[in-house]
């Protein structure tokens, strides 16, 4: 899947497909890969996101992460760690919720946007799932294509 509106590419397995993009505000765009329903519990669902202006001073992922985790969790952060994804420096925020849990990547790109992956699988399922893994470990970040939209049709030039 490639989208040069939102400016990445990934590759994902065959019995796969992209669910849904969405222009959540005028700021934010969703991008949904899923596995096919099946009569599981849980079927596989990853979610990838581009937050135009949210990290307006243009400070790196790091910086920009730590300042969120004061301001939202100032006692006890969610655990994190450092990462890179398509060659960038990430962050990685690992979260139990009563739903399951929660693995969330941030990329800063460009000079004040936040990029972000939200992966979340079965509670009891500890470690972070290799199909999730491996399509993570595909994305690239491509240029962002002037006059396209944000599904990445072209849109009309004046």
């Amino acid at each position: 899947y490639r989208n040069a509106a939102i400016g990445f590419e990934v590759r994902y397995p065959r019995d796969w497909h992209v669910s849904g993009v969405t222009q959540v505000s005028g700021t934010a765009v969703a991008v949904g890969l899923s596995e096919p329903a099946r009569a599981a519990p849980f079927h596989r669902h990853l979610q990838f996101w581009i937050q135009r202006g949210m990290n307006p001073r243009g400070l790196t992922v790091q910086q920009w992460y730590a300042e969120q985790m004061r301001a939202m969790h100032p006692t006890a952060p969610p655990p994190s760690v450092e990462t890179s994804i398509g060659g960038r420096a990430a962050m990685r925020m690992e979260h139990e919720g009563t739903q399951g849990r929660d693995f969330v990547f941030y990329v800063a790109l460009g000079r004040s946007d936040v990029f972000t992956i939200v992966v979340s699988q079965p509670l009891a399922q500890r470690d972070l799932d290799s199909t999730y893994q491996h399509i993570i470990a595909s994305l690239r970040f491509v240029p962002t294509a002037v006059g396209t939209d944000t599904t990445g049709r072209k849109t009309p030039t004046r």
